[in-house]
């Protein structure tokens, strides 16, 4: 197709992504038999399809478009939300999250005044009345409209808040919370959402491994108080433990992303970093591209010399002062004597995958990096996705070295 359509964050994170299996599914079905639906637009910007769009572009399979014509993004998202409602399989937590959503974006557009035409104190007046029973309304409105009761219109959009609150301090937990498979009600989720965004961090983690959120919050003033400043148990570096293999994805501030993370890393910060390198070492560092001189001055100041780099394009985009941004770049760079691949085991410069989050990175570098020094003492910091056989660092440990 012609025309360039573009990725819209608010509208894609309304929608909860694939799981895996579902993903692997899609990509084999359009392989195989193509794009037969058509991605949905609005203003060029996709609406539904998001998965359809990103596995297309990623493999350069052709697909159709077919716009769509809203007075506005309220009108969009609302239609994005029936159509959530209509076509997939939802979990509870979904659907509370999206009727809740879907409050918290009419009460806002609802018993305002149209245009200025005709405005007087009458109209005013009338306006202010509309303005304090648009939430009764808007909440009885999508109680019927949903089967469901206002009360629970009510505490979907304490939910939904609660939600998108704890994504801002830990992005990767909105997918875990949705899916239903934490052991969490939506009051213990509107729960933690009050807590400091440290004990957001903790208690979300816990509740990776398994832990009763419930649980967690009724014992937290017990564990505050015995908490003493040592080693999280989730954080496994030994300071005197020197790494022939370190892994950084950092969390640039001052990139246009911004990611939403309790810690934004800037190249001061960085550089003043003691890094527990081995005089033989492989770093492998990610950078946005408008953070690349950053990159640079960071790797020197840890001892590294530039080697090469790999290219990560995705479908989504980002921009930056002067393009939209559609890569991240691994930057390799090593000190000392450090064996490098073989020829048969080296990955392509450039490689094409889905951006699962933020500062989510493809597992298939991960995978290479444990081939290429299954035998080698590795370090991963501020990294999401690297499993046994790696020690980890984030910034909960570094303050307190």
């Amino acid at each position: 197709m012609s025309r360039e359509l573009k990725i819209d964050p608010e509208f894609r994170d309304l929608i909860s992504r694939l799981q895996a299996e579902e993903y692997a599914g899609l990509k084999k079905s359009l392989i195989n038999e193509g794009c037969r639906d058509k991605i949905i637009t609005w203003q060029d910007i996709v609406i539904d399809g998001h998965n359809r769009f990103e596995i297309c572009n990623s493999l350069d399979i052709p697909y159709e478009t077919t716009e769509m014509d809203f007075n506005d993004r309220d009108e969009a998202m609302k239609w994005m939300i029936d159509n959530q409602f209509s076509r997939r399989n939802l979990t509870d937590e979904q659907k509370a999250y999206l009727i809740g959503k879907q409050y918290l974006q009419e009460v806002k557009s609802v018993g305002a005044p149209k245009g200025h035409a005709g405005v007087n104190q009458h109209t005013i007046a009338n306006v202010a009345k509309d303005t304090t029973l648009a939430p009764i309304r808007t909440v009885e409105k999508i109680a019927e409209e949903r089967n469901v009761s206002t009360k629970t219109v009510q505490n979907s959009s304490k939910y939904a808040s609660a939600v998108d609150s704890i994504y801002e301090v830990l992005p990767e937990a909105k997918e875990k919370i949705l899916s239903g498979n934490l052991s969490a009600s939506k009051s213990d989720i509107v729960e933690v959402s009050k807590q400091a965004p440290e004990k957001i961090v903790k208690i979300m983690t816990m509740a990776f491994g398994g832990k009763k959120v419930s649980e967690v919050l009724k014992g937290k003033e017990n564990q505050e108080q015995d908490e003493t400043p040592t080693k999280p148990k989730s954080i496994t570096i030994n300071i005197n433990k020197k790494y022939q293999v370190i892994y950084v994805c950092p969390r640039w501030k001052g990139h246009i992303l911004e990611y939403k993370a309790n810690e934004l890393h800037n190249a001061k910060k960085l550089c003043d970093m003691k890094i527990p390198s081995h005089k033989n070492c492989v770093l492998f560092m990610w950078c946005p591209a408008d953070r690349l001189g950053d990159a640079f001055v960071v790797i020197s100041a840890w001892g590294f010399k530039y080697k090469t780099s790999l290219v990560w394009v995705y479908s989504s985009s980002n921009y930056d002062s002067y393009f939209r941004q559609k890569h991240d770049l691994l930057i390799v760079a090593t000190k000392g004597d450090i064996e490098t691949p073989s020829t048969a085991d080296k990955l392509p410069s450039v490689i094409r995958a889905k951006n699962e989050m933020d500062n989510w990175k493809p597992e298939i570098v991960i995978e290479q990096i444990e081939k290429w020094y299954p035998k080698h003492k590795k370090l991963a910091m501020f990294s999401i996705g690297t499993g046994e056989g790696w020690d980890k660092w984030d910034d909960n440990y570094y303050k307190q070295i």
